[in-house]
């Protein structure tokens, strides 16, 4: 669990690092122990059940390409409801990263999410039925698409 705050306490200082605008500038004490105080209260929250929290903690460990922890923090958050945990893991299933790959649970989770309007399931789903992955291809999408599909 200590790596796991190390590497939200890295992601949180790039986050803040970019919405001040700096270019190079190191992380200040202040920011890393800030940035910490704010990794340990995520990972408390996710623990605690907050969708949202566990949402990003999804986002986080998929950025640093560590796909089962993600897989499994977007199914928390997905479980309850979280729209873009839902289109995360649809996609998460649809190229089976950090879970097998298995078209018929990316269709469920990327059409769950896609019904709530969340752009990554919307996209997800059209590629789905474009190319015929966990339902046969859908003519009238495909056409609509045209032939650069998603």
């Amino acid at each position: 669990m200590r790596h796991d705050l190390s590497l939200i306490v890295v992601f949180l200082l790039g986050f803040a690092v970019v919405l001040q605008g700096e270019q190079a500038s190191s992380p200040r004490p202040a920011d890393v122990d800030s940035a910490r105080a704010l990794g340990e209260q995520l990972r408390e929250k996710a623990d605690k059940g907050d969708a949202t929290a566990q949402n990003l903690l999804g986002a986080f460990f998929e950025i640093a390409g560590r796909y089962e922890e993600a897989a499994a923090w977007y199914r928390r958050a997905a479980d309850q409801g979280q729209v873009v945990a839902q289109g995360s893991l649809g996609n998460l299933y649809r190229v089976g990263s950090g879970v097998p790959q298995d078209f018929s649970e990316a269709f469920r989770w990327s059409k769950t999410a896609a019904d709530e309007g969340d752009p990554l399931g919307q996209f997800s789903l059209a590629g789905m039925y474009y190319l015929g992955q966990g339902r046969p291809v859908d003519e009238r999408v495909r056409s609509e698409l045209g032939p650069k599909g998603c």
